[in-house]
């Protein structure tokens, strides 16, 4: 009876142990997001399929989203690509270096609370900098393996401080952002991102092709 016991026990840490150390499933799919501020709403939405991600801003009273301006980003390549289908034209976008910012100007607060944000658990993380006069909380979900974001970041270099805030994070490899809301220290409001949609599904690497018949602008 006592060897059963210990061999149920191993088998039950070792199923434990397993679950632990199973990857994430990869996503692919569409996610729609607003941008809010005082005065304006705009509309994007990130297309993505291993290493390559597809930009858009939309305006949501036109139903071809595929005839809007948007941008290709080839993660490996270090590579993005500005696609202006009304002319027909392509134009490949120079590359600056990411340099992150002095770690000692933020200071990074984690914590358990969350959210339930289109139906997945949202982790709040806090990033603020008082030289700046700015904190950022940023709602995280990790149930699956963003492992395109930080990347894409990285590469885009934007100086939008919902961007350069999140990449002073720790650890923040595989994690999204479902809200961030910056404000000032004492808390007037500045800008918002939040999810509206997330669709969980396959799509054909045509999407991510610059078209046959457009030419390089450049040239």
């Amino acid at each position: 009876m006592k060897k059963y016991l210990i061999l149920l026990i191993s088998f039950l840490i070792a199923l434990q142990i397993s679950g632990q150390d199973k990857p994430l499933k990869k996503f692919e799919g569409k996610i729609k997001f607003i941008k809010i501020t005082q005065t304006d709403t705009t509309y994007f939405a990130y297309f993505v399929k291993g290493d390559m991600v597809r930009f858009i801003s939309y305006d949501p009273c036109i139903d071809k989203e595929e005839n809007q301006e948007y941008l290709l980003f080839f993660l490996n390549k270090k590579k993005i690509v500005a696609i202006k289908p009304t002319y027909q034209t392509y134009i490949v976008l120079p590359n600056k270096k990411y340099v992150s910012l002095p770690s000692e100007e933020f200071q990074f607060i984690s914590s358990n609370n969350y959210k339930t944000i289109l139906g997945r658990k949202c982790y709040q993380w806090r990033e603020k900098n008082k030289n700046e006069n700015t904190e950022i909380a940023f709602w995280v979900n990790k149930d699956y393996n963003y492992d395109f974001f930080v990347p894409m970041l990285k590469l885009w270099n934007r100086v939008e401080k919902h961007a350069t805030y999140f990449l002073q994070i720790p650890d923040t490899q595989g994690a999204f952002p479902f809200l961030s809301t910056e404000r000032s220290l004492v808390r007037d409001f500045r800008m918002k991102l939040l999810v509206t949609e997330i669709d969980y599904m396959s799509l054909d690497d045509t999407f991510f092709t610059i078209p046959a018949n457009f030419a390089n602008y450049e040239h």
